[in-house]
């Protein structure tokens, strides 16, 4: 088991300062959302030239703003840039993000989410993508020399996603879930739910983000989630990132 930390940093120098002071401190790895600040991808191209010494990921890229081959082509940059050091974290988003903010129809999200692997697992990997699906298509491959193959993960809790994920990807990344359920979705079974096929990495990622106070006594790290920590006004705690693997059988 391996333990990272959750980053959101503002700018870009923000982004290798905090990296660089998160190695430091013997962290295995650190994480960026894309959320509504600057693009995750991009700062950790950056990041990974400046700043050796600790893994990269995404947690999480929303994945109906961008086409599967952009995404393909800017996770390899940065595997590039970085020697190797990437894992590519991708998710659904919300409704309310795609549909009500961005205006773009969240329709049978599992299918999109399926046709979306379907091309950019093989990109990622160095091959050809050659898809039509319903939604999504592309008969294309990438000319990125020098840039290892990325790990995808998918966000994914209810059993269709995690279907999805375990016969495509090489793990499912997770927030704010407890121990039952991040140890379900670790095994190949899910909790008991049958995928309709294996997992198909023999290696199963799960990183898990949660929240982790950060107090100067052990008593004041058991107070309520939403009760502020004395001389720290925002209820919130920052993050960590647990990740651990679970052999399987192949």
């Amino acid at each position: 088991m391996e333990v990272g930390v959750f980053l959101q940093p503002s700018t870009v120098d923000k982004a290798v300062q905090q990296f660089r002071t998160a190695a430091d401190a013997g962290f295995r790895s650190g994480w960026m959302p894309q959320a509504f600040g600057i693009d995750a991808l991009s700062a950790l191209a950056v990041v990974g030239r400046e700043v050796g010494g600790i893994d990269l990921g995404t947690s999480v890229v929303p994945t109906f703003p961008r086409h599967p081959t952009m995404l393909a082509a800017q996770a390899l940059t940065v595997q590039q840039s970085s020697g190797g050091r990437l894992t590519l974290g991708i998710g659904l988003s919300h409704r309310f993000v795609i549909d009500g903010l961005l205006g773009l129809a969240w329709d049978k999200p599992v299918r999109h989410l399926r046709e979306y692997l379907s091309i950019l697992l093989p990109l990622v990997r160095g091959e050809a993508a050659d898809v039509a699906g319903e939604t999504l298509a592309a008969r294309i491959a990438l000319d990125i020399t020098d840039a290892a193959p990325v790990p995808v993960l998918v966000a994914a809790l209810g059993p269709q996603m995690l279907t999805v994920a375990g016969r495509m990807a090489e793990g499912t990344i997770t927030w704010m879930t407890g121990p039952r359920r991040s140890g379900g979705t670790s095994d190949p079974r899910f909790g008991g739910r049958r995928p309709r096929r294996a997992v198909r990495s023999p290696s199963w990622s799960v990183p898990c983000r949660c929240a982790s106070p950060m107090t100067r006594t052990r008593r004041e790290s058991r107070r309520p989630a939403g009760s502020p920590c004395p001389g720290n006004s925002r209820p919130t705690a920052p993050c960590s990132i647990v990740r651990g693997w679970r052999d399987q059988p192949t």
